[in-house]
């Protein structure tokens, strides 16, 4: 297969940079070509197959947040929902509590949108603005992520492999063994090796 075969399908915030990182790392360890499209940023081409060649490509489908006046769905010509393609395969990222990740999502958006001086930990307490702000945030949005858990963790599709966040953090070596025998069967893959190379990748 040329191009995108791979789609990295996270809910946003949870572990899709982390996820790349870590297979790119192994990829490169092991000589196996590797490319990655942002599909919304630096590739910009909106499109599976990435238009670029992106072996990799990133994805939200934001479309599913359409109803939930999805902060992050800009561009009206998004199709509302991405079609389960049998060509690719999907890895899945998601965090496994509804609250936990949509927290995560609005202080990601927080500071999309307010700038450096949102960088620091949020503090919710004696904060009832902010505190506000998320219960609007997480009524807004928890149906794209009821949606995307429906759609995507619980489909039971041969061609998606699906990672919970904390898990990933907890056991690294473990989930990538799972992402490179899902992804690369053919390959030997030695778990030491894989351990050495992912080295310091994990990031909160």
């Amino acid at each position: 297969m040329s191009g995108t075969e791979v789609v990295i399908m996270s809910f946003p915030r949870s572990g899709q940079q982390m996820m790349r990182m870590m297979v790119e790392s192994v990829y490169r360890r092991y000589g196996i070509k590797f490319s990655y499209c942002a599909y919304y940023t630096e590739c910009g081409c909106e499109t599976t197959p990435c238009r670029g060649g992106g072996i990799f490509q990133k994805q939200h489908d934001l479309g599913l947040g359409r109803l939930s006046a999805n902060p992050l769905l800009k561009r009206k010509s998004e199709a509302p929902g991405e079609p389960i393609d049998q060509r690719y395969k999907y890895l899945v990222m998601y965090r496994n509590d509804l609250i936990t990740q949509l927290e995560a999502y609005f202080r990601f958006d927080m500071r999309k949108e307010r700038g450096e001086r949102w960088k620091k930990p949020f503090d919710y307490n004696d904060n009832e603005w902010l505190c506000g702000q998320l219960v609007e945030f997480i009524e807004k949005n928890k149906k794209y992520y009821l949606d995307f858990v429906k759609k995507w963790v619980n489909n039971g599709c041969s061609n998606c492999l699906t990672m919970e966040y904390g898990d990933v953090v907890s056991n690294p070596v473990d989930n990538m063994m799972r992402v490179l025998q899902f992804l690369k069967p053919e390959v030997d893959f030695d778990r030491e090796a894989v351990s050495t190379v992912l080295g310091d990748r994990i990031s909160l």
